[in-house]
């Protein structure tokens, strides 16, 4: 168990969410807006899901076209929770392979996910919560500016 996930001075990313499906359209359309004239600011789509109770979790840039899948195994091993911070994790390994690229935002429907990494304590998916913050300081580490919306 990991009792420290963050340092003391550790600062979360840039968060945007929205209280209905409505603002939460019109939120991705600003941000898509604005970053559509910043060449180096990367958008990354992420998911968790289970499908014939089956886990898992995807990331997907399309301006790059790359993604990554990964499997959770069966929903007695795994939960969709799990897999959408997966996806925020697969995300950032995405955002530190792309070159000249100096800001993403990626993009979740799970809130309870971003609250996860934004303020992350001893809870569910824990150890997953480390991950995704251990490779947000690698990807910040490389002079990228995460948002999370």
């Amino acid at each position: 168990m990991y009792t420290n996930t963050t340092s003391p001075w550790w600062e979360p990313p840039e968060t945007h969410t929205a209280s209905t499906k409505e603002a939460a359209i019109g939120l991705h359309r600003a941000r898509t807006w604005r970053m559509k004239k910043t060449a180096t600011h990367a958008l990354i789509y992420t998911d968790g899901s289970k499908i014939q109770n089956q886990v898992g979790a995807a990331a997907w840039c399309p301006s790059a076209g790359r993604k990554k899948t990964r499997y959770l195994g069966d929903n007695t091993k795994s939960t969709v929770y799990s897999a959408e911070l997966v996806g925020l994790e697969l995300a950032l390994q995405i955002t530190q392979e792309l070159e000249n690229c100096d800001g993403v935002t990626i993009f979740t429907d799970n809130q309870a996910a971003i609250q996860a990494v934004t303020r992350p304590s001893i809870s569910s998916g824990q150890y997953i919560t480390h991950r995704v913050i251990q490779e947000m300081e690698a990807t910040r580490r490389k002079g990228i500016n995460v948002t999370i919306q």
